[in-house]
């Protein structure tokens, strides 16, 4: 909810910093990037990389603020396939043309549908049966194949790195070669 970056700018200005990794939430990205770019930096200055921002929270910042940086996620609209064209084709009939998928949408669907291969293979709606019966569990989501790890049962899914787009969506310029282990809890030296 904070609303004023000028001081946190200034700080960025002042340390040389080549890049922002953005971890802010919310509607405070609004006057955070107003305040870069009242500050003049610019894409090409200093690039942000944010991991809270989606498609959904770029139509409310406004891409005049935000094209030309980075986001990172596991899921972008843009993913180039025949699942995710379904899935796009879909929300969008529900919800109206003018709205979006994100990663926060495609995590909540693929959810649902890991739920409900737990509880198809637990043949039980007792959630320690369901817990167990995620291991291991693979869906060919829409951003693309996500497996529950069976150890710490959080999901082995592709990373990826888009640009911002002036119409609000992303260039995916990176993805992982394959789906990654989850490390939740990593260790720092």
């Amino acid at each position: 909810g904070d609303r004023s970056f000028d001081d946190v700018v200034k700080r960025i200005l002042g340390s040389g910093a080549d890049v922002i990794f953005n971890t802010i939430n919310g509607d405070s990205n609004i006057a955070f990037f107003n305040a870069l770019r009242n500050a003049g930096v610019t894409p090409d200055t200093i690039p942000v990389i944010s991991f809270s921002i989606a498609e959904d929270e770029l139509r409310s910042i406004g891409a005049d603020l935000t094209a030309g940086h980075y986001c990172a996620w596991n899921y972008f609209q843009c993913i180039d396939t025949e699942e995710n064209q379904r899935f796009v084709t879909a929300f969008k009939n529900k919800y109206g043309s003018q709205r979006v998928t994100d990663d926060p949408i495609e995590a909540a669907y693929l959810g649902v549908h890991v739920f409900a291969l737990a509880v198809t293979k637990a043949r039980s709606a007792d959630p320690r049966a369901i817990r167990e019966a995620c291991r291991g569990l693979e869906y060919e989501a829409p951003g693309g194949l996500v497996k529950i790890d069976p150890d710490n049962q959080h999901t082995w899914t592709v990373a990826r790195v888009g640009r911002i787009l002036n119409n609000g969506q992303f260039d995916l310029i990176w993805s992982s070669p394959e789906i990654i282990k989850p490390d939740p809890f990593p260790v720092t030296i």
